[in-house]
Order: structure tokens, then sequence, then C-alpha cells
């Protein structure tokens, strides 16, 4: 499963969010001290960005985005999934 991006040229960047990378974010999550990040502060804007923070420095992290181009004399059947499924 992946979410494309952005699409130009024949090049596609998009994340990768197979299973094992969305139990890896999860793992992540579960490993932040929550109890101690959110009476850090009474702000709610400063909470809604630490948050924010938090979460894409996972995603950044565990689920980064990657460039694939279709070359023209690839067979139809060539994907950018099965593409991308070589390159794993």
């Amino acid at each position: 499963e992946r979410a494309k991006d952005l699409i130009s040229n024949g090049t596609t960047i998009k994340r990768n969010i197979n299973p094992s990378s969305k139990r890896a974010l999860g793992r992540y999550l579960n490993s932040i001290d929550w109890p101690q990040i959110i009476p850090s502060t009474n702000d709610c804007d400063q909470l809604s960005n630490m948050f924010q923070n938090i979460v894409l420095t996972g995603v950044n992290i565990l689920m980064p985005m990657t460039r694939s181009k279709k070359c023209p004399v690839d067979a139809p059947w060539i994907t950018n999934h099965f593409k991308s499924l070589i390159i794993e």
C-alpha cells in the first residue's frame, strides 16, 4: 500500500506505508512518555504542534519518501508498485 504525493514526468514520490512500517510507527508512538509531555504546557496550540512534530518525526524516519521513475522502455505490466517490490 502506498501513498502517492507527487507525480510528474513519470516520476512518483511516495511514502511506504506497508504493514511493517505501520507497526514500527505504532511502537515509536507507544514509546513516547505522553504523561510527561501533556502537562508540559497549558496552551492547546502548543500541545497540538508538539504532537504533530512528534508524529511527523516518526513518519519521516520510519516511512521516508521514495522516488520511483517509470522508464519509457518498461513493459506495460512494470508498475511503480512492482518496481518497489523489487527494491525491497
